[in-house]
């Protein structure tokens, strides 16, 4: 997904759309946990559609010209419309949070304008009024979907992913990235060493009470799983 988005020259085009909409630039990661970079691809679950995977309703609110015309529901799979629509959506979630107006480089917000582009304006804006804007408390409340809580910490792990695979160009369908789950370690410190020392990556770790989140690659999850008890994996 990454080398065909970058062959269809699509990277600049969303360099271009952020810098227009003052939106950082690595929300094209959102865009790779969203659809792996497919600008085809389609939930059967939720019928969203495309490299942005809009929903139907959003997209009748968004995906339209400057001039207010709509666009059909299929150019959800067109890039760069559905990039206009996109970059556009995250800068009015950014700005449903409290800060300052002009300051665009607000990385609290950013992650709530994130949850809220996965789990809904509404019910983040209720849990950022809760948890006063705490980022490690909403990575702790129970009652949000894993998937939603997870959101922002995997957007961030296929960043340094791909980071390394730029400066390597080791080739991600050979070893590729997954987001871990493993309940209850016994230590946090054993964790990362058996992790390095079989090579892997730990991108985007947390670390609290009972959970620890990271990457690791395919090749090692059964290894890691033997030792350290029950993981979880979701494909990136």
């Amino acid at each position: 997904g990454w080398e065909n988005l970058k062959k269809a020259g699509m990277l600049p085009i969303i360099y271009n759309k952020c810098l227009e909409y003052e939106v950082p630039f690595e929300v094209i990661f959102l865009a790779m946990a969203e659809s792996q970079g497919n600008p085809n691809a389609f939930s059967r679950a939720s019928g969203a559609m495309g490299l942005w995977q809009f929903m139907a309703d959003t997209w009748k609110e968004w995906g339209k010209d400057r001039l207010g015309n709509q666009w059909s529901l299929d150019d959800r799979k067109n890039l760069e419309k559905s990039t206009d629509a996109a970059i556009r959506y995250l800068s009015w979630l950014y700005d449903r949070f409290p800060g300052d107006k002009n300051d665009r480089t607000d990385s609290n917000r950013w992650a709530f304008a994130m949850w809220a582009y996965n789990w809904g304006i509404g019910r983040v804006r209720k849990k950022y009024v809760k948890l006063n804007g705490d980022t490690e408390k909403y990575y702790q409340e129970a009652d949000i979907p894993k998937e939603s809580r997870d959101y922002v910490y995997k957007i961030y792990g296929i960043r340094e992913a791909l980071k390394e695979y730029e400066k390597t160009g080791e080739k991600t369908k050979r070893t590729p990235w997954i987001f871990e789950e493993v309940r209850n370690p016994n230590n946090l410190e054993k964790v990362i060493q058996e992790a390095n020392s079989r090579n892997s990556k730990l991108y985007g770790t947390k670390y609290h009470e009972k959970n620890v989140n990271f990457l690791l690659t395919e090749e090692n999850v059964q290894k890691m799983a033997a030792k350290l008890g029950t993981v979880k994996k979701d494909s990136l």
